[in-house]
């Protein structure tokens, strides 16, 4: 196996648009050579059972292209605004016949996510986050597409220790985020609250 190889192209714009508003646009477009995938070789029948061997090499060649927006609104004093969207193309090759996961590899990649964060500080110590992430469908493994609300309290207890209580999914009690190639299997994100303690040093 020889490593991957990529050429990345990427062209970005930031600016203060207002004294409370930042703009930042990046579009990139990345060249992969020698990418590693499975080849599907012949079939070997033996006695009782039969033997489907897969090679690994550097048998994929491809490229991904999209663009990436951002934006952080400081609406007032206490309270700021980050919005953020990503399109995203993977276009992946095969070398020759038998190479079969360039659409598995493709599907494994959302087209389209966004997120949008509020940060409110209600007092010098103490401060509520918010965030909302969209992530578009993913083939691979057959997992629609999903909406998910996390929130956050933060206490400053002093200036080194910090106190949280994290609410993660709020809007559904769970969705799948990622799936296997067979679509058998699911990793879902649950519906659940936490509390956790941050000391710096």
């Amino acid at each position: 196996m020889d490593p991957e190889e990529v050429l990345a192209y990427e062209l970005g714009y930031r600016t203060n648009a207002t004294d409370e508003l930042i703009l930042d646009m990046t579009c990139f477009f990345n060249d992969y050579e020698g990418i590693q995938a499975t080849e599907r070789t012949a079939n070997v029948a033996m006695p009782g059972y039969t033997i489907w061997p897969n090679m690994m090499g550097n048998n994929m060649y491809g490229e991904t292209y999209g663009i990436e927006i951002a934006a952080t609104y400081q609406a007032t004093q206490n309270w700021r605004l980050n919005a953020g969207y990503t399109f995203l193309q993977m276009q992946l090759h095969a070398d020759k016949p038998g190479v079969t996961r360039d659409a598995v590899e493709e599907g494994q990649s959302p087209h389209n996510q966004f997120h949008l964060r509020s940060r409110y500080d209600l007092c010098d110590d103490l401060e509520l986050d918010f965030s909302l992430n969209y992530a578009d469908n993913l083939p691979t493994g057959n997992v629609p597409h999903y909406l998910r609300f996390d929130a956050r309290l933060g206490w400053h207890m002093t200036e080194k220790l910090e106190l949280s209580v994290v609410g993660q999914n709020l809007f559904d009690s769970r969705h799948p985020e990622f799936g296997t190639e067979a679509g058998q299997t699911q990793t879902e994100a649950e519906q659940g609250a936490y509390l956790k303690l941050t000391g710096r040093f």
